[in-house]
């Protein structure tokens, strides 16, 4: 499963349990289309990086994009203990998949 990996590590130098959901990687997703037997497709991905000033602006992003959905809950305290941090820039890989098919 694909994931947010440095925000992971951050989160897990604090002793915390990450709660951002894990996503399906590549080829778990081209497997997946592939048995829908698509007649013609392009299947493709990009990696981005962004970087963010401090823990807090990433939180923000992660809520706008509304990433920040889990079946599991973070404690407010934790949150407000992790948003609080000192500034401390950090660049936070992830790649996006996208495919176009056709079945007729």
């Amino acid at each position: 499963m694909g994931h947010y990996k440095e925000w992971n590590n951050i989160v897990r130098n604090c002793n915390i349990i990450s709660v951002i959901k894990k996503y399906p990687k590549e080829k778990v997703l081209i497997s997946f289309l592939n048995k829908l037997n698509p007649k013609t497709y392009h299947f493709d991905s990009m990696e981005f990086q962004l970087t963010f000033p401090n823990n807090r602006s990433f939180i923000y992003y992660l809520k706008n994009l509304g990433a920040n959905a889990s079946n599991e809950v973070m404690p407010i305290n934790i949150l407000k203990s992790l948003i609080k941090e000192p500034d401390n820039k950090f660049t936070v890989t992830y790649k996006i998949f996208f495919g176009i098919m056709k079945r007729i």
